[in-house]
């Protein structure tokens, strides 16, 4: 006699087993799929790095290619255009060591030299300034002699003391007229490109170092540090700039404002109100280039910056 108890129970172990089976087979199939999806990942990363390392060699190599195109180029865009002038190279409160590098670069082929580099104290000590150029009552110019007083008799001397440690020394004195800024920077700029006895007078207080000549130049290249200070010394500090710049270019000796591309904050706009050409990539080729042709007389702003009003002279083409 057939008995649904038993039936039933069949039917049970057979779907039990089937459920079994295919729990199993799931587990086997994703098993294979986690270890088939692995190799896949790991043959995209391989061919990834392989990419990127070919990628990196023919960087290297077009870099390279570049470099040696420069080299052979620069002489043709540049050679002899500042054959003889003597360039100097002033900072305003500052000069690093890359700023000198690329500007000896750029010089490299084109006939000039760097004649001399110095760096201009900021702010101005009163002490720079010599006493026939201090305005009446500043930078200790004038001071009323006293009279002296008839000598007394020596008295017995005191026991001496043990001697106690000397004070320090208070900060010298800074400049602090406007108008005497601008007067002294005027003629500190008019020394540099004609000469005078005036830089011999004020290098030891007025130039942080220098090297070099310190006159005599038929070019100049500037390099601002912004002065950060009290409002008055700002202003005592912009009118020496301003003077200086006057004295410069008194005479139409190109003057070029140069700056780095990482230079923060740009001083692009500063040379521009002055009227100097200036170039904002001097650490690029292109800037080189540019700093050639600006010494040599063309105008305008040069570079990468927003500032720029192309990356070369139009002369450079010629």
């Amino acid at each position: 006699m057939f008995d649904f108890r038993y039936h039933a129970l069949s039917i049970a172990s057979i779907f039990l087993a089937l459920t079994i089976g295919l729990l199993l087979g799931i587990a086997v199939g994703d098993a294979g799929l986690v270890s088939s999806a692995g190799n896949d990942v790991r043959k995209s990363l391989r061919a990834d790095v392989d990419q990127a390392r070919g990628d990196s060699a023919r960087l290297r190599t077009e870099l390279r290619q570049r470099e040696r195109f420069e080299t052979d180029l620069y002489p043709l865009l540049v050679g002899d255009r500042l054959t003889g002038r003597r360039v100097a190279l002033i900072g305003l409160g500052g000069l690093d060591d890359g700023t000198i590098r690329y500007v000896r670069e750029a010089l490299q082929d084109s006939g000039g030299r760097l004649a001399g580099v110095a760096v201009i104290r900021q702010p101005i000590p009163a002490a720079a300034v010599p006493l026939e150029v201090a305005l009446p009552g500043v930078g200790g110019s004038t001071t009323t002699p006293t009279t002296p007083t008839t000598p007394t008799t020596p008295t017995t001397p005191a026991t001496p003391t043990t001697p106690t440690t000397p004070a320090k020394p208070p900060p010298a004195p800074i400049l602090s007229d406007v108008e005497l800024a601008e007067s002294f920077g005027e003629q500190v700029g008019e020394a540099l490109i004609s000469g005078g006895p005036l830089l011999l007078k004020a290098q030891r207080d007025l130039l942080e170092s220098s090297s070099g000549a310190r006159s005599g130049f038929d070019a100049v290249i500037i390099v601002r540090q912004p002065y950060k200070g009290e409002a008055t010394q700002i202003a005592i500090t912009d009118a020496f700039d301003d003077g200086l710049l006057i004295g410069l270019t008194a005479i139409g000796t190109p003057v070029v404002g140069v700056e780095q591309t990482t230079t923060k904050p740009t001083q692009i706009p500063w040379y521009t109100a002055h009227k100097l050409a200036s170039v904002d990539n001097i650490d690029q080729f292109p800037g080189r280039v540019a700093l050639v042709f600006t010494l040599g007389g063309a105008s305008g702003a040069y570079g990468v910056k927003s500032t720029a009003q192309g990356l070369l002279p139009k002369a450079a083409g010629g």
